[in-house]
């Protein structure tokens, strides 16, 4: 995955949290984790022909869970995480780390958020319906932040 792809993939992200550099992203992404990352999954897939697409799920606390992304792409595998900054505030990039199996990639989100970890889905397409729930869910919550 290129830095021009990252960043793009920042940009899309960006633009679903309707993110204007004046808000907090801590605060615009809080509660959207889930319906971001599976946005997301589907723009790489589109942007990055072959790439493979897998949430990963963690309990990161009492009460506290989080989904990111995990693509893989020829013999990399990329975590990302485009809500980030709920944990990491003054994080640069979505780009968490790589690694280079799944195992690995699980390994390394458990090192660096804590708690435990799983693929939860593989993800492949949804319906229009799902697509659209999703980017109300994630304007609401930045409608709210």
């Amino acid at each position: 995955m290129s830095d021009e792809l990252l960043h793009k993939a920042e940009a899309y992200v960006f633009e679903l949290l309707g993110y204007d550099g004046q808000q907090s992203l801590a605060i615009v992404c809080r509660d959207s984790c889930s319906e971001v990352s599976r946005l997301l999954a589907l723009w790489v897939q589109e942007a990055l022909p072959g790439a493979d697409t897998h949430i990963a799920k963690g309990e990161v606390g009492e009460d506290r869970f989080h989904d990111l992304l995990i693509v893989t792409h020829g013999q990399t595998f990329y975590v990302l995480d485009p809500t980030v900054w709920q944990f990491f505030a003054d994080r640069q990039s979505i780009l968490v780390g790589t690694a280079t199996t799944i195992q690995g990639a699980l390994e390394l989100v458990a090192k660096t958020y804590g708690g435990t970890w799983k693929i939860s889905e593989h993800v492949t397409e949804y319906t229009p319906d799902e697509i659209q729930e999703f980017k109300t869910i994630v304007a609401q919550n930045a409608a709210t932040a």
